[in-house]
């Protein structure tokens, strides 16, 4: 294989705790510190995927004066990078460099994406797209930011996850906020 990896990075933390001033999202503290764990890559060799609503929301924050003023490098590799966007309606946030694809065959372009890749392909935040690739075999790695707060609800991160992934466990970094960042890989990939 060559090009990059595909990893997929989810978050489990309530959307309320997400939002910041004036409802939007934040460039909040689970932000700052995982996005201080490495430094910022060359944009042009990453890729990242997402559904519109998870455009929006990283277009909020990356686009903004604060993330500018927090984390230049960062805001200038999320903002160059190539972001492609799934969706059958159509209708997407504009942000620099973003294209959009119907998923009409999801595995078959991340695969191709992977293969041009000079670096990783990020799943941002899906997990409709997570599992889809999953099922595929597609994804190398697992990034799962947790929240340390217990609620009685909630939904499945991974659901409609037909058959089961076994994973192997990698680093694990707590944060002074004490939110973890669990580094898995599906059993079998390298």
């Amino acid at each position: 294989m060559s090009g990059g990896r595909v990893f997929a990075f989810s978050v489990l933390f309530p959307r309320r705790l997400s939002r910041g001033a004036g409802g939007g999202a934040g460039l909040g503290p689970v932000r700052r510190g995982v996005l201080r764990l490495e430094p910022a890559p060359d944009p042009r060799g990453g890729r990242a995927v997402a559904r519109p609503a998870h455009l929006r929301a990283l277009a909020d924050v990356w686009t903004s004066a604060e993330a500018a003023g927090r984390l230049p490098e960062v805001a200038a590799f999320m903002n160059a990078v190539p972001k492609f966007v799934v969706t059958r309606r159509g209708s997407v946030t504009p942000w620099e460099n973003t294209r959009v694809t119907d998923g009409a065959d999801l595995a078959a372009e991340v695969a191709r994406l992977r293969t041009e890749a000079a670096g990783d392909v990020a799943i941002f935040g899906s997990s409709g797209l997570t599992v889809s690739l999953l099922e595929h075999g597609l994804v190398d790695a697992l990034r799962i930011l947790l929240h340390p707060v217990l609620l009685g609800r909630g939904h499945s991160l991974y659901a409609g996850l037909r058959d089961r992934v076994d994973l192997a466990a990698g680093a694990v970094t707590v944060f002074r906020s004490g939110n973890v960042l669990l580094r898995y890989r599906p059993s079998g990939r390298p």
